[in-house]
């Protein structure tokens, strides 16, 4: 295993080469087959035009040919499979006239665990006869199943403010600003009293505890049944992810709608100490808000309840008092901020393990943790224990194969899924919608492929919408577009 670096894949080149040598081969007597799989092989893989500088993709090929401009193995004695993965390959698709890796030969899509799917003919997913506890939760679980299942749809949306007739700029601004604020405090009460209300189930009480310390790895790891986090999109720039930062612990300290008066310590803003002394203050100001969201999580429970061997307990509103002390006394105190970006003043990644320190193990530190990020969460970073997303984030030309690698709330969500929510603006999520129904397309027609056992694949149907393309990362965007579903409907 290396990464897809070019320097490292030229010493690894010149190392076959000085190893796999023509008289070696010719000795063997037969074929030597080299297998390349070649990870995320949408990114660095992908040439963006036949008169790309980039080298990668040549470099790969090297591994066999010998030459970044051949493609040939360098020996009729010497056999290459190269296996391109990746989520979203409508650029690897969309290369296939100057690029030697595009897929030319077979394709093949993995079928999730899902509720339902036959095992011939194949459908998109596979029925998963352990339950929810093993589906992925993807675009079927967030866009479509919990769509009408309000106020406990997953997916939680405002429309964007667009400039009124007789508007100012400077009050459409103030307008948005003001939004951003509901929308992050609104999020904020979903994540926290998600905690709380985990926080009481049994072998959960010290689950978020940071202040305790044990005494073997079998102790802490009983102590600690898994993460509770949140992830904050605000854009791609990285001073905005610093500010989004910022903006949380401000909206923790204020008194609510007076967040944007809030001064940070200096201690508290370099360290990104969130207030527990402040969090506790707007429960008792906005009580109402906090106590809301116990109905809203049951409203979740109950509509995902007829998923096969759904485990959600009930979630009632007369357990507010005691949701609301462990609020105080068991969230509050162990919320942290992260800001994970590639700048040198930010976290490297999320740490989810267990440590040792000084003798005594201890959970893991982002057990209760929101994460700020942007592009870095893109891919290869999986955020454990993800409840509560919210996506902030929009693009001037949305392209569908690196929008959809932004949802990082897709995942094996299964065992806390009621308490699951992300938000963002309406538009967005229509887009988010749409891929989901054009990447089933696409998995539709690979899957129709292999169930015909196609011996050599036709090039695959890449579809995008009117207000998307289907990839930015090649010259070459012009394909098929797929009607709005939403008008389709109507």
């Amino acid at each position: 295993m290396i990464p897809k670096e070019d320097d490292h894949l030229v010493m690894l080149s010149r190392f076959l080469s000085d190893i796999v040598t023509d008289e070696y081969l010719r000795e063997r007597g037969k074929p030597y087959s080299v297998v390349l799989l070649d990870d995320e092989a949408d990114d660095a893989s992908v040439l963006d035009s036949e008169r790309s500088q980039k080298v990668t993709p040549r470099l790969i090929s090297a591994l066999w040919s010998g030459d970044p401009d051949e493609t040939a193995t360098r020996n009729p004695a010497m056999f290459a499979t190269y296996v391109a993965y990746t989520a979203t390959p409508q650029a690897n698709f969309l290369q296939a006239t100057h690029n030697p890796l595009s897929p030319r030969d077979f394709n093949a899509a993995l079928r999730t665990p899902g509720a339902s799917g036959a095992v011939s003919p194949r459908a998109v997913a596979f029925a998963e006869p352990a339950g929810v506890l093993s589906f992925y939760c993807g675009g079927e679980i967030f866009y479509e199943r919990s769509r009408n299942t309000t106020p406990g749809a997953l997916c939680q949306v405002s429309s964007f403010p667009d400039l009124r007739p007789g508007e100012t700029e400077a009050e459409l601004a103030m307008r948005r600003d003001d939004l951003r604020w509901s929308m992050l405090a609104d999020s904020m009460r979903c994540y926290l009293v998600g905690a709380a209300i985990r926080s009481l189930a049994p072998g959960w009480e010290n689950a978020f505890n940071h202040s305790l310390g044990y005494q073997s790895l079998e102790v802490a790891h009983a102590s600690a049944p898994g993460p509770h986090t949140m992830l904050v999109h605000p854009s791609a720039r990285k001073e905005d992810h610093f500010n989004m930062a910022k903006d949380i612990l401000k909206w923790s300290s204020a008194i609510p709608g007076q967040e944007a008066l809030v001064e940070l310590d200096e201690v508290s803003e370099a360290k990104l100490l969130i207030s527990a002394e402040g969090l506790r203050r707007r429960v008792e100001l906005e009580e109402e808000k906090w106590a809301a969201w116990l109905p809203r999580f049951e409203a979740s429970r109950i509509a995902l309840s007829t998923l096969p061997h759904a485990p959600y307990a009930p979630i009632s509103q007369v357990d507010w008092p005691r949701v609301r002390d462990a609020l105080v006394d068991r969230v509050f105190p162990n919320v942290r901020v992260r800001v994970l970006n590639s700048d040198p003043a930010s976290d490297d990644r999320p740490r989810f393990e267990i440590f040792e320190e000084c003798d005594t193990f201890r959970i893991p530190p982002d057990s209760l943790s929101i994460f700020v990020a942007g592009n870095v969460l893109s891919r290869g970073l999986t955020l454990e224990g993800l409840t509560t997303s919210l996506f902030l984030r929009g693009a001037a030309e949305p392209a569908a194969d690196t929008q959809m690698q932004m949802q990082r709330w897709f995942g094996y969500r299964g065992s806390f899924l009621p308490f699951c929510r992300v938000f963002t603006y309406e538009d967005q999520l229509q887009f988010f919608r749409r891929y989901h129904v054009n990447d089933n397309a696409l998995k539709t027609e690979i899957i129709a492929a292999m169930d015909a056992a196609e011996e050599v694949s036709s090039p695959a149907l890449v579809l995008q919408g009117t207000s998307f393309v289907a990839t930015s990362k090649i010259e070459a965007r012009k394909v098929l577009s797929l009607p709005d579903p939403d008008l389709q409907s109507n």
